[in-house]
């Protein structure tokens, strides 16, 4: 990527079990937690897929539902994704975000994101007290507005 690009909307849909990025130069993004899960590149996982490629067997498929109970930034860079398994390793960095597209088995898309406010990032949906990490947290992450932690749903 020649410059740069930043999310302007992210937002954490725990009971779609989805989480929708729009960015500033492109159609939004719609990744379900399952395939970000399976995709992540910290070194545990891409080392259990590559013995998985050496041995010729299937990857290990993350359960369906997996979901992101919290989302931390880091720097300018990306963010970590904390998953409901425990995994908390990987970074995502932005540009790596915008080349998943999809996982035999999982979906995801590119599309319209509509209905929320353009740069935020929301958690909505779940069972009660979820979005307890980052309730009330507010940031700003380059490129966006604003950085809003826990989000009413509906």
């Amino acid at each position: 990527m020649d410059r740069a690009t930043y999310p302007r909307t992210i937002v954490n849909d725990r009971q779609r079990r989805m989480l929708d990025i729009v960015w500033d130069d492109s159609p939004a993004q719609r990744l379900p937690h399952a395939l970000l899960r399976a995709q992540c590149k910290c070194t545990v996982c891409q080392s259990q897929r590559l013995l998985a490629t050496a041995m010729q067997v299937a990857p290990a498929v993350p359960p369906s539902d997996v979901r992101i109970e919290e989302i931390r930034q880091v720097g300018v860079y990306g963010v970590q994704l904390v998953f409901s398994d425990g995994h908390e390793r990987g970074i995502y960095p932005w540009d790596y975000l915008r080349t998943i597209t999809s996982t035999p088995g999982l979906s995801a898309g590119r599309g319209s994101v509509s209905g929320e406010a353009a740069n935020d990032f929301r958690n909505v949906g779940g069972d009660a007290g979820d979005g307890a990490a980052v309730a009330g947290d507010q940031r700003v992450i380059a490129g966006a507005d604003r950085f809003v932690g826990d989000a009413a749903a509906g």
